[in-house]
């Protein structure tokens, strides 16, 4: 949002409460291993995919070391309880193929199923949300929750457990997830998938480089303390430390609660800080950091979720594996499960580093449980030394994040017309980013940065800016 509003001629500065700056984007380093948190793969990063289109727009593309997913074919493999298997491969036709071949008596329903994925493509490569006035509510035919519209098509529940996969990675079930915000993320997947070379800090350290390139000024370690309105505009932010900082546009990246916090009770309606008040949070995860022996354990080139499935065939529980190069002698494998804070209810006062003995042996035997489970699974790892372990109360600590919620507010069904609230300004020249204002994962959170972008300068001028060879809509799209 920074770097937008720079390139643009704005006096920009950003201010992260944190030491460092880069939000969940940032790792962290344990031994010499960098353990991301946030970023462990994305899509659509390819030569004129809509990410990478974006990013080069943004002048980090070539700044951002990655390595390209699915060199063994498969980008995900995704492990089911009743030791079904499906890999989820990279192109939209190999996809298809994939399940033609996996579900050969549901031709007609996987029919229907691609057409909506093309459709949705389609409209993803030529960045037709940048054009909408309500960002991805513009394709109402796909509002409907995922569930009902794979049940209306007649899919199997096996074949519901295999699509409903990609759900997790917004952190809502397929009965509450908009087939708009599934066929997104599946589809930004299915273009090409790609994960941090050389640890997410490097995605950091490209877009602070670029800003201060632009002019851009960071301020870190200070958070702010309150946003100041005189007569229903922005007049700037005063930090911890009694500084203020003067501005007519705040943009906010931090959670919608954390947002009204550093509001007075006057500055936005009752009803504004009621709708935001009673929206519901993903849940947060618990997550194991492991290394293991570089020479018997070389990096997988492909994820692997090991999902337990219920009777309708969704995943109702489940863990996320990864194994990647680390620093010569040994590779990181990380492991990731759902967990709520109400599993860390008993803790929930304390804070980090201060939450006692029985906390640590509580994170011990949730870590020690999945490792047994990530042992039957792939077999024994050689050299296993646990790095770190963390659960939502670290997300909550860390991020200053409510609940400890993984993906912010829930993109649900139930709450569409909520989320629009989250699009509108709070006050005069006060705007929410970040995942807030789209989607989480990281294209949903450049998308929403570009929508904000509208708001702020108007349709007019953002048209303009995109359409004329800014290289981000195709020229044989531009309209």
């Amino acid at each position: 949002m920074a770097i937008l509003l720079a390139k643009l001629n704005y006096r920009v500065t950003v201010i992260e409460g944190n030491s460092q700056p880069g939000g969940l984007m940032r790792g962290y380093c344990r031994e010499g291993l960098e353990c991301p948190v946030g970023v462990h793969y994305m899509g659509s990063l390819g030569e004129g995919e809509p990410l990478r289109r974006m990013f080069d727009y943004l002048g980090v593309g070539s700044k951002i070391p990655v390595e390209r997913m699915g060199r063994d074919g498969e980008i995900d493999r995704y492990l089911f309880n009743e030791k079904f298997s499906f890999s989820l491969p990279e192109g939209i036709d190999a996809f298809e193929e994939s399940l033609r071949q996996a579900f050969p008596g549901e031709q007609r329903q996987i029919s229907e199923v691609m057409a909506g994925l093309r459709d949705v493509a389609a409209r993803m490569y030529r960045l037709d949300f940048l054009y909408a006035e309500d960002g991805p509510l513009f394709a109402l035919q796909y509002a409907d929750a995922l569930e009902e519209w794979l049940q209306k098509r007649g899919c199997s529940p096996r074949l519901r457990g295999v699509l409903g996969v990609v759900t997790t990675l917004m952190g809502v079930t397929p009965e509450e997830c908009p087939v708009f915000y599934h066929h997104m993320a599946l589809v930004s997947l299915l273009f090409s998938a790609w994960r941090p070379a050389c640890g997410s800090d490097r995605m950091v350290d490209a877009f602070v480089d670029r800003l201060q390139e632009l002019g851009g000024e960071l301020l870190t370690g200070d958070p702010v303390k309150k946003i100041r309105i005189r007569e229903k505009a922005i007049t700037g932010v005063v930090l911890k430390s009694g500084r203020e900082v003067e501005a007519p546009l705040v943009v906010a990246a931090v959670h919608p609660r954390i947002l009204l916090s550093l509001l007075s009770e006057e500055d936005v309606k009752p009803a504004y800080r009621e709708r935001i008040m009673q929206l519901q949070d993903t849940a947060g995860v618990f997550a194991v950091n492991l290394a293991v022996d570089a020479v018997r354990h070389p990096p997988w080139p492909h994820n692997i979720y090991r999902l337990k499935t219920d009777a309708t065939g969704w995943a109702r529980e489940g863990a996320f594996y990864q194994l990647c190069r680390g620093n010569g002698d040994v590779n990181l494998l990380t492991l990731i499960t759902g967990s709520s804070i109400g599993e860390w209810r008993r803790w929930e006062a304390t804070k980090s580093g201060l939450r006692g003995n029985d906390y640590e042996e509580a994170k011990e035997r949730k870590a020690d449980a999945m490792i047994e489970e990530v042992f039957s699974t792939c077999g024994p790892f050689h050299g296993l030394k646990k790095l770190d372990v963390y659960t939502p109360l670290t997300l909550r600590d860390w991020r200053n994040c409510p609940e400890g919620s993984a993906y912010g507010v829930r993109r649900s069904t139930q709450q569409l017309l909520q989320l629009v609230t989250l699009q509108r300004p709070a006050a005069g020249g006060l705007y929410l980013a970040g995942q807030n204002a789209w989607a989480p994962g990281v294209i949903g959170t450049v998308l929403g940065s570009f929508q904000v972008l509208k708001q702020i300068v108007g349709v007019g001028r953002f048209q303009e800016e995109l359409m004329r060879g800014s290289g981000i809509i195709p020229v044989s799209d531009q309209r």
